[in-house]
């Protein structure tokens, strides 16, 4: 087909047999109605459409949904024809409603549902249990209510449903229906069975960072700048070596300068965005401040309780809103924050449709026009509403996606986005353009995306896209194809309608502290950013044509008109066919003269769009261009000079500024200078509109880095324009290494840093002079107490202070550190690693005074410090422990202060703090004594100890104590002992002449074999000893082979005596016999034979049940023997227990021995007939008193 203009439209082919699947694209299902027949009765029931596909591939269907839970559900009411008729009426110049915008309720009053069917539906709906709600729009109805109740109404069924990327959502999984008497008056149902999420279409550009070590991070050959943006930007911007092109480009590039002489910012009116994520308010604000300009009013409103807080799309409302704030920054914003669903953008057009005094909707997120059942009830819905927009003078702004032809993004399956694809909406698309060149500017499409562009399946051909197309196009092979004639006969609806910068190598600087950059700043594009510059600019276009008292809405209708004029740039080289990693290629479309489906009808001419649309008039204007858009290069003693145009950007020619008219001004305006020999303007030359001259600015650098200024023009006979100067020098070295730095956890150390300008010129850092990158850079800072400035003077030095941030548990961070100069070259790069360790408790104690020995019954005092390191620590409770390792704290150590406790618990130290422990030593006898004191905190901190040791000595004149043992010499004879079997013996320890402390250990070690019982010993450890005392102690000898097992231990005491005293042991262990075998059982009695008994007529055989032979008598039980010294000491032998033996002295020896039944007791009696119990064995009296005449 043709256009006016002679350009052919290519079409699409359409794909059979391509199926949607899920996971590669987001879709959604939704109701559409098919016409029903007229019926009387709501006992009728009209089903939906038949294409409807309640469950897409990659759902799952969880179970039933709770009869209780709620669920919402928008009915669209079809609107009067004449609905979008009026809306082309009120665009078209001429027409006798040209401009006559309705009202919010005047559009439902004339064009909406009768309310005798809204009455109906209602009533209905009521019927069922459900809540409804209508607009004065009276063209939705919003039905809410429990899902039961939801099943009943629509006669289906609904289940709970996982949806990938989405969640768990009740979606209808059978087809509805509703009564014939209102299902004709319905466009359709949105909410019912919902598979959508909407993807925003932000890209971030790529970007470098810091290579590690490397001494330069941007080359001074390839350093490049943004115009008209703060330090701090520029800063980022280059640091990440982007290249966005900044808003005094973009307002050059597409004519907003004239606006901004004519102080034309966006007063008084204001800009809505639907926005599926939530953003940080203070971005734009910051944002903001470095344009120079004040915060904008921003409001929030909630649909449907907002958008979740994610930090997925938080790039794309941030670019959004900084877009409009940056290039009509006077302009009102308002967000309306929406869940990402159907019902949530159908809600937020909606409310926005019904709001007063905010015109323009843009809009950035969108999903694919795929499939005739599935997308068809929300675009119809959406259209709808944008119907009464338009109507009402709105114009609602969508970006029409990044994929070029291939929205969804499978090979072949050519498909443009909804809401993009509403003949209502004025849909966007994308080119390609770098700095002040829109002569240069092509359609976008490169790896990162492409302009969205093509055919809609869901709507008939505009009457306003009829004009830029032939009358044969519909007809065409490829156009038929895509176009479904059978419903759209005279065509279908194209997208983009118009275009602007979309390439995110060449896109929008935003700041987003919550998204990923080097330092909040970075660059993104794609057609959601071209989408909010167009409604920057046609916020100024309505200021500029309010100012001439018409009311302007910049519909399609009045656009298309400015086809062919310089009204747009027509964009004619490039194309939008998207590759795929196959390979895969369409053929679809091509860039040409006049429309094409690529950039529609071009990028704007925002000041000759409102001179058209209006007939808005502007001042004369002048705008400062930078054709490289790089800093000047020299190095100090050099001189470079560059050239910026003065443009005239207006629509009237204007004398010349003379030179003397031109300033220079900033921080580092003395490095910079303007040539006047180089210097075209004049003040004799005039400048017609489109004309230029040129003023050329020396760099004269006096040290080594950055230099920022402004270049000023002042005119008397037009606006004042600036453009920035960038100068930057080759970078010298001034740092390299590696940087340790050791932190405790929860607290912080530094490590000074030694800067030395070993160069013949000043250097100049950056502000800030640093950049911390790498793995952890948020545990890094840099401190106030560092000493380095602005510049470094030759030969001098100074001291930046790294500070490392010690972490909640030990753990190894590492960054890198990069020194700076005002446009992020390096000066050099050190690495930084810091390891975090837990805070410790050191302990340290004092002589004790009097020093050296002490006589025993006096004391001596000793004071333990303890410290906190590294950090605060909480001593656990007891904060103090002190146990003694030779003695007591009763017989020598013991505390007399405490300052870790206060307040009857443990106090918190902090790093540095000390408590201390008193120490008394009053030794109750003559020795070497030590003691450990434990301070003590809880895990995972690692207590500290100390050990006390302290020497003592008898009265003067007194004797040491003497050890001994009894019997002496102690020899232990234990005889032959069974193995498995164990035999006792004892001895007495007794101290004379003083007391006498036994060790700890107060025993040798023992022979292999012996062991010292717990309950025949009454000796122990630590154990003080009176002179003339005894404790007694019980060996135990329990061999474990046939073999004699003998040898020597000692007895270990206070005072150390001059002659060990020692005990002998021997014995001998024994296999000992078997247990005879248990008698074998007796056999059973044989069973007795059957017997028989005859009558006269029967004969029975009775069968005796043979008799059950006695259970044979337990075997005995092996018991065992006990053998038994005539001393008392027992050895059980076989199965017998040991339940004691005799540990005194007996009168007359033991002669015998008996078992208890059960062998778990026994009786031993003497020769004088005294009996001795053990075990369970009773005591009913003994002769032991008495004289026997025999023994």
């Amino acid at each position: 087909m043709k256009s006016t203009s002679g350009k052919e439209l290519r079409m699409p082919k359409a794909v059979a047999g391509t199926r949607l699947v899920l996971a590669l694209v987001p879709l959604f299902t939704l109701l559409a109605l098919l016409p029903a027949g007229s019926a009387s009765a709501t006992s009728a029931l009209s089903p939906l459409n038949p294409a409807f596909v309640p469950l897409p591939a990659g759902v799952t269907i969880k179970g039933s949904v709770p009869a209780n839970e709620s669920m919402r559900v928008i009915l669209t009411l079809k609107a009067n024809s004449g609905l979008q008729s009026y809306a082309s009426e009120v665009n078209t110049p001429g027409n006798p409603n040209y401009h006559h915008y309705l009202t919010h309720q005047e559009v439902g009053q004339k064009f909406g549902q009768s309310l005798s069917t809204i009455n109906l539906i209602s009533s209905y709906f009521a019927a069922k249990g459900l809540t409804t709600t209508t607009g004065v729009g009276r063209m939705r109805v919003e039905i809410s209510g429990p899902v039961s109740a939801m099943q009943g109404a629509f006669n289906t069924s609904i289940q709970s449903i996982s949806i990938p990327g989405i969640g768990v959502r009740p979606e209808a999984i059978k087809v509805p229906s509703l009564p014939q008497s209102f299902a004709n008056e319905i466009q359709s149902v949105v909410g019912l069975s919902d598979y959508l999420k909407f993807t925003p279409g932000a890209i971030g550009a790529p970007s470098s960072s810091i290579t590690t070590g490397s001494p330069a991070m941007a080359t001074a050959a390839t350093t490049t700048y943004s115009p008209s943006a703060c330090a701090s930007a520029r800063l980022g911007i280059s640091i990440g070596k982007l290249t966005p092109n900044s808003p005094s480009v973009l307002g050059y590039d597409y004519q907003m300068d004239p606006f901004y002489a004519a102080n034309e910012s966006g007063q008084n009116q204001t800009v809505a965005f639907l926005e599926f994520a939530t953003f940080n308010p203070s971005d734009v604000t910051t944002f903001d401040s470095c344009l120079g300009s004040n915060a904008p009013s921003l409001t929030t409103t909630l649909v449907d309780g907002g958008a979740q807080s994610t930090s997925s799309g938080h790039s794309e409302v941030t670019g959004d809103l900084e877009t409009v704030a940056s290039l009509a920054p006077n302009s009102g914003l308002v967000v309306y924050s929406a869940p990402n669903s159907s019902t949530g953008l159908l809600d937020a057009i909606s409310q926005w449709v019904a709001s007063t005094n905010e015109p323009i909707m843009s809009n950035s997120w969108g999903v694919c026009e795929v499939g005739s059942g599935s997308s068809s009830g929300l675009a119809q819905s959406v259209n709808t509403e944008l119907s009464a927009a338009v109507a009402q003078g709105k114009t609602f702004i969508s970006a029409s996606g990044d994929r070029g032809s291939q929205c969804s993004g499978s090979p072949g399956l050519l498909s443009i986005t909804v809401p993009a694809d509403s003949p209502n909406a004025l849909a966007v698309g994308g080119t390609s353009i770098s700095g002040y060149a829109k002569s240069q500017e092509i359609a976008w499409n490169n790896s990162l995306g492409a302009s969205g562009g093509g055919v809609s399946t869901q709507f008939a051909l505009p009457n306003y896209q009829s004009a830029v197309v032939s009358s044969s196009s519909p007809a065409s092979t490829d156009y038929a194809s895509n176009c479904p004639a059978s419903s759209y006969p005279s065509g279908c609806r194209m997208v983009p309608d118009v275009s602007a910068s979309a390439d995110p190598l060449h896109g929008y600087y935003i700041y987003c502290s919550s998204c990923t950059s080097v330092s909040n700043w970075s660059e993104v594009g794609g057609t959601s950013m071209s989408a909010p510059l167009w409604a920057a600019g046609l916020s100024l276009v309505d200021q500029a044509c309010s100012s001439t008292n018409v009311n302007v809405a910049l519909s399609n209708q009045a656009l298309y008109p400015m086809v062919d004029t310089s009204a747009f740039n027509d964009i004619r080289s490039g194309n939008n066919d998207v590759y795929d990693v196959t390979g895969y290629s369409t053929n679809y479309y091509t860039a040409g003269a006049g429309y094409d489906m690529v950039t529609g009808l071009g990028t704007p001419n925002f000041a000759t769009i409102a001179e058209k649309d209006c007939n808005a008039s502007f001042p004369p204007t002048l705008a400062l261009t930078d054709s490289s858009l790089t800093a000047i290069q020299a190095n100090p003693g050099v001189v470079s000079t560059k050239a910026f145009s003065l443009v005239n950007v207006g629509f009237s020619s204007i004398t010349e500024p003379s030179p003397s008219a031109m300033s220079i001004s900033g921080t580092d305006s003395s490095q910079f200078a303007i040539d006047t020999s180089l210097t075209t303007c004049t003040s004799s030359s005039t400048l017609a509109p489109g004309q230029s001259c040129t003023i050329s600015v020396s760099y004269i650098p006096t040290y080594y880095g950055s230099a920022e200024g402004t270049l000023n023009v002042a005119s008397t006979l037009s606006n004042s324009p600036t453009i920035s100067l960038v100068g930057e020098t080759s970078s010298v070295q001034l740092v390299s290494g590696s940087v340790p730095i050791t932190a405790y956890v929860g607290s912080q150390t530094s490590y000074p840093l030694t800067l030395t300008n070993q160069a013949s010129d000043p250097i100049q850092l950056g502000n800030p002079p640093y950049l911390i990158t790498g793995a952890d850079p948020s545990v890094f800072s840099v401190g106030s107490s560092s000493t380095c400035t602005a510049t470094i003077a030759p030969a001098s030095s100074c001291q930046l202070d790294v500070v490392y941030d010690g972490q909640a548990s030990p753990t190894t961070d590492t960054s890198q550190l990069t020194l700076i100069d005002g446009l992020g070259t390096s000066y050099g790069t050190v690495l930084i690693s810091g390891t975090t360790k837990y805070p410790y408790l050191s302990i340290a104690s004092g002589p004790f005074t009097p020093s050296g020995s002490i006589t025993v019954g006096t004391s001596a005092t000793a004071t333990v410090t303890i410290t906190a390191n590294g950090g605060s620590i909480p001593l656990s409770s007891p904060p103090i422990t002190l146990a003694s390792a030779t003695g007591s704290s009763d017989y020598g150590y013991s505390i007399t202060s405490d300052s870790c406790e206060a307040g009857g618990g443990p106090i918190t130290l902090s790093s540095g703090q000390s408590c201390s422990i008193g120490i008394e030593f009053t030794p109750a006898v003559a020795g070497t004594f030590a003691a450990t004191l434990t301070a003590n905190v809880a895990s995972p901190l690692s207590p500290v100890e100390t050990t006390l040791t302290a020497t003592s000595t008898p009265v003067n004149g007194s004797q040491n104590a003497v050890l001994s043992t009894s019997p002496s010499p102690t020899t232990l004879n234990f005889g032959q002992v069974a193995i498995g079997s164990s035999q006792s013996e004892t001895f007495t320890i007794s101290s004379s002449l003083a007391a006498s402390v036994l060790d700890q250990p107060y025993l040798s070690s023992l022979p292999p074999g012996y062991s010292v019982s717990a309950t025949g010993t009454t000796c122990s450890s630590n154990l003080l000893i009176a002179s003339g005392d005894t404790c007694v102690v019980e060996i135990v000898f329990s061999p474990s082979s046939s073999t004699t097992i003998s040898g020597t231990f000692t007895i270990n005491s206070q005072p150390t005596q001059s002659t060990p005293v020692q005990v002998s042991l021997d014995g001998t262990g024994y296999t000992p016999a078997p247990a005879p075998a248990p008698a074998p059982a007796p056999a059973p009695a044989p069973a007795p034979a059957p017997t028989s008994t005859t009558t006269s007529t029967t004969t029975t055989t009775i069968q005796t049940p043979p008799v059950p032979a006695p259970p044979p008598a337990p075997a005995p039980t092996p018991i065992g023997d006990i053998l038994t010294s005539p001393t008392g000491q027992v050895t059980p032998v076989g199965g017998a227990g040991n339940y004691g033996s005799i540990s005194f002295p007996l009168n007359k020896p033991i002669v015998g021995a008996a078992l208890t039944p059960d062998g778990k007791g026994y009786w031993l009696v003497a020769s004088d007939g005294g009996v001795f119990s053990f075990g369970d064995a009773a005591f009913y009296g003994s002769t032991g008193a008495m004289v026997l005449n025999k023994p």
